[in-house]
């Protein structure tokens, strides 16, 4: 038995007829309202000076559901990061955050701030956590310029939560793909 839905899938179609159906319908169609700001995203090379500090404006309240899959994604079965029965009984009194979670927050906290630069490589130096983390809290990160040469770049990174706990340091190098570079402006 042959249904709607099949004669549909199986039968050719009278473009023209179902055209000229669409096209006797008249729609006012109002203009889109023209954009009242453009968010500006990123630093712009020229700012990129050794000494300088960024205030990454990205921050992440970690929640739950992403430590869960972070650990799920990691392969991480370890109870601290998923059982509040578990880590209740140890000296943080709640599950941690996984650490390469809470990292690549950050990086991608400073590198969003990067965009105007082609990235060739990246590389992560001097890593060091802290501090704990925990399921709720909210956190950002600062970084400051230690060198800022033609084809690279060396940050020195921090992460912190909203109660300015710093959690985490490292350093960040970061490669510039130089012939890219020769195409763009600063």
């Amino acid at each position: 038995m042959r249904t709607a839905a099949t004669l549909a899938l199986h039968e050719p179609h009278d473009r023209t007829a179902r055209h000229s159906t669409y096209s006797s319908v008249k729609e006012e169609v109002e203009p889109l309202p023209k954009p009242t700001h453009r968010e500006a995203i990123g630093v712009a090379t020229n700012q990129l000076l050794a000494g300088a500090t960024l205030d990454h404006s990205i921050r992440r309240t970690i929640t739950d559901f992403d430590n869960v899959a972070a650990c799920l994604l990691a392969m991480n079965t370890h109870p601290m990061h998923t059982d509040y029965d578990f880590a209740v009984q140890s000296r943080f009194e709640k599950p941690l955050v996984v650490s390469p979670f809470l990292l690549s927050c950050i990086v991608a906290a400073v590198t969003n701030d990067l965009r105007q630069l082609p990235i060739a490589r990246i590389e992560i130096r001097s890593l060091s956590f802290i501090k704990p983390v925990h399921p709720g809290d909210t956190i950002s990160a600062r970084s400051v310029i230690e060198s800022a040469e033609p084809t690279q770049y060396v940050f020195a990174v921090t992460g912190a939560k909203t109660n300015g706990t710093e959690f985490v340091r490292f350093r960040l190098l970061v490669k510039v793909d130089d012939e890219s570079r020769e195409g763009m402006s600063s």
